[in-house]
Order: structure tokens, then sequence, then C-alpha cells
């Protein structure tokens, strides 16, 4: 394929794709958790044996010299971050037709098709930021491409309830104190969000221990109470703020695919946790967007500024002719504070 400036511009392409990117972001919450962040590079590094409990130095009498700290620590990981990139086909037909049609016709498509990919780009790694924050890792399996990135997080935090919570006796209250002793151990604070599916946050509704600190008696219980009741119960224990979460996509397979999945409880810390790296991530990390070999090419115009994140181009095939609309990018969810999450399994 040959580029094709002829009508929009690589740098107008990707400008059309990433601002679409910005208006598809909405649709999905996590990204408050792992934000998109700009990685200049087609790696990551990172200690994921640092503990999340902050670090002290050391006071040191006058004229005595300074001790070192640690930089890096025993479990280091670091990889690349690997290529994502979709493109459309403007067939020979529509081809032909919308160049004796005129060039805005030609120009409207390819913006629309632009938008289309970026959305389902944004789509992809929003898969996989769902994946980090739940399995403490990435896992691709698609286009050549097989690889699982772990970011380390500990055995003990992740757990499967000793009794489902669809049964209304088990014991939800119990459980959310012992693991939330275990984050608090790993973390020196409680963790902040509890995102549950619609069928876990109904679990707790109809739990007969929330029910009777809900409503302090335990005779003439209903059958369910109010979320409002429910996250006044856990608020009355420190156990965090609950957060519905059923956000879907289609996944690479073409079927619905949670991003969540539906019988899990993930917490997690809050969102106002910055990274002290100051590389504009929270306390968790970010999804890194690198660099492509697209917007390093001096053919297409990508200023050095704006070489990190989703390219955009339109290219030519003569045989048969045809036009391409390529959107390609870097990207991936870096969890470096895996034990900062915390997972269990509520539910079948």
């Amino acid at each position: 394929m040959d580029y094709d400036p002829s009508v929009l511009t690589a740098a107008q392409v990707t400008a059309e794709a990433r601002a679409a990117q910005v208006v598809a972001s909405p649709a999905f919450s996590l990204a408050q958790y792992l934000p998109d962040r700009t990685n200049d590079s087609l790696s990551f590094n990172f200690d994921a044996s640092q503990t999340s409990l902050p670090q002290a130095a050391s006071y040191r009498a006058f004229d005595a010299t300074a001790d070192f700290g640690s930089t890096e620590g025993t479990q280091s990981r670091s990889g690349r971050i690997p290529p994502i990139s979709r493109m459309l086909r403007v067939d020979e037909f529509d081809t032909l037709v919308q160049q004796i049609d005129g060039g805005p016709i030609l120009e409207n498509t390819y913006r629309s098709y632009a938008r289309r990919i970026a959305g389902q780009i944004q789509t992809r790694v929003e898969l996989a930021r769902g994946q980090a924050l739940e399995f403490g890792q990435v896992t691709l399996d698609e286009r050549r491409l097989k690889v699982t990135i772990d970011f380390g997080r500990k055995a003990s935090h992740s757990v499967t309830a000793s009794t489902l919570w669809s049964n209304p006796a088990a014991d939800i209250l119990g459980d959310l104190t012992a693991w939330n002793a275990v984050y608090t151990a790993s973390n020196g604070s409680t963790w902040a969000d509890v995102l549950v599916s619609t069928q876990i946050a109904t679990y707790m509704q109809r739990n007969t221990g929330i029910i009777t600190a809900a409503l302090g008696r335990t005779d003439s219980l209903p059958p369910i109470v109010s979320r409002d009741a429910v996250q006044q119960v856990l608020d009355a224990f420190g156990l965090g703020r609950v957060v519905v979460n059923d956000e879907q996509a289609v996944g690479t397979s073409g079927a619905a695919k949670r991003v969540i999945s539906a019988n899990k409880v993930v917490f997690l810390p809050s969102t106002s946790s910055l990274s002290l790296s100051g590389d504009g991530g929270t306390a968790l990390g970010g999804v890194d967007w690198g660099i492509t070999a697209e917007s390093v090419s001096p053919k297409y115009g990508i200023t050095a500024a704006e070489r990190a994140g989703i390219f955009g181009g339109v290219f030519s095939d003569n045989n048969p002719e045809g036009r391409y609309v390529l959107l390609s990018a870097t990207a991936l969810p870096v969890l470096e504070k895996a034990n900062a999450t915390f997972v269990a399994q509520v539910a079948a």
C-alpha cells in the first residue's frame, strides 16, 4: 500500500482519530484507576517488589554521610508495549463513485472510518485495562501475539468466598472485614472502591447479615434493602464505596465480553492517589501509549510532540483500485502497584 495524502494528510487523520478517542473514553469508567498517559518509548519498566507502603529516609548526625536508598528491587517488570492496529477499506466501486462526485464525500468517509476505528482501539485497550485490574496481569492471544504480562500481585490478594454470596446467609461483612485486613496490611490503608456487578449488588441487598445491620434488628426482616442501605452499612464498618460496573464490549472473538467479570468483586484504592513519579498515572499505574513506526517516519508529517498515541493515515492499492484508512498505536495497561488491588470470586 502507498500513502495517499491527496484528500486527507496523516496529520489530519491522526487528529480526527484522537478527537474520536476522547469522545469514546467516557463510555468506560476504569480509566479513573488506570488513566491514559504518554510514554515516548516502546517499553515499560517498574519494580513489582516495591511495597505499596511509603518508604522512609533516615535521619543522620551532623557531618555523617547520607545512606543509600534503593532504586531497583528483585522483581523488576519490563517489556515492550505491543502494537494494535486496524484498517477499513473503501472499495473500488465506492472509491470511483466518490472521486467522481467530489472530494468532500470521500473526505467524510475517511473521517468516519477514522472515528470508528479509534473507538474500536479504545475499546480493546479498555478490555485490557479491566483484565489488569481483575487478574493482576494482561494476557494477549491474537494476531500472532501470544504473551502474558504478569504484574506480580500477591496470591493472597486473589481469593474465593468460602460461602458464595448468592446464599443470603453468607457472612458478607465477615468476608469484607477479613479481606480488608489483608489489604490494609499490604497498603497501610483500606480500599476506597468496591467494584461489583448488578448481580453481586443484588446479593448484597438480599444478604441477611447486611439487612440485619441496616435495620438494627433480627426479626421481621424484609427480603431486600436498598443500595443506599447497603452503602450505609459499609460506611459504618469502613469498608469502602460500592461501585456498580456492568460495562461490556464486543471482544476480538466477536462475542460480547464484560470488562470486569460478573461473579467477582474488585477492590481498588482512591482515584485521587496520584503516582509519585508524576507521569499522569494514579497510585496503580496507567495505560501507556507509546510511539508508532509510522509516527516517527518523516513522510507522514507527525511532529515529535505528537508521536505517542494513535496514528492514522489513508493508503491506496491498485490491484484492484481502492483506499484504506489505517489506524495504529502501541498501548498497554501497566499495573505498577498490583498489591493495591484485591479480587474475590463471590459467585459461581
